[in-house]
């Protein structure tokens, strides 16, 4: 019964960390990038797809949490995120199909990269606010902590969404000229177009 108690306490042990605001903006960010990719998730399996959107849905959550309250509890749930973030990762390059559903997941895609850094810094910021629990924060941290939340959900709005367009619009995106693809319906067409009709984009 004492350990338990204790357990219960330290779940709920105010951490008061300047990281929090600044990481509920990456998490916030995270189901951004997320969002734009759970679409394409379900043509590699439906249970893919399925924990995919869980984990958008748990990274909006997640930075509502950081923002409001900021226990231990909440900082270990940070990282369990981030590392089930990652492992999904590896496992959709690595088991589910890789090759066969439009490159989805990708290093050289700018939205992969980008969740990848992010679920990276959010891990971070658990590791380093969880080793702080017994030490003081510089006072200078503390105080520009809200303002520091803000500046870097704008810049990760901003990195989401000019992620989006980079893949948008690259050779490969949904925006990217026909003449850039592979496949059986733009093989034999493709041939005999003029080269100013290869160029034309399905978004113009």
């Amino acid at each position: 019964m004492a350990s338990e108690v204790i357990n219960a306490r330290s779940a709920t042990l105010i951490v008061n960390s300047p990281l929090r605001h600044a990481s509920g903006a990456l998490a916030v960010s995270a189901g951004f990038a997320y969002v734009l990719e759970a679409e394409d998730q379900f043509h590699r399996s439906i249970w893919f797809g399925v924990v995919f959107a869980g984990l958008t849905g748990a990274w909006f959550i997640l930075g509502s949490f950081l923002a409001l309250i900021d226990t231990t509890a909440v900082w270990w749930t940070a990282l369990l995120l981030a590392v089930g973030a990652l492992g999904l990762w590896v496992v959709g390059r690595t088991t589910i199909a890789p090759g066969e559903v439009d490159d989805v997941g990708r290093l050289d895609e700018p939205l992969t990269v980008l969740r990848v850094v992010l679920a990276v810094l959010v891990g971070s910021s658990a590791v380093i606010t969880l080793s702080m629990r017994r030490r003081r924060w510089p006072g200078w941290m503390i105080r520009h902590s809200a303002a520091t939340g803000a500046l870097v959900l704008l810049a990760g709005l901003a990195a989401t969404t000019g992620a989006a367009a980079t893949q948008a619009f690259s050779p490969t995106g949904d925006c990217g000229p026909l003449a850039g693809r592979s496949g059986p319906a733009l093989s034999a067409p493709a041939a005999e177009t003029s080269e100013a009709d290869q160029t034309i984009t399905p978004c113009s």
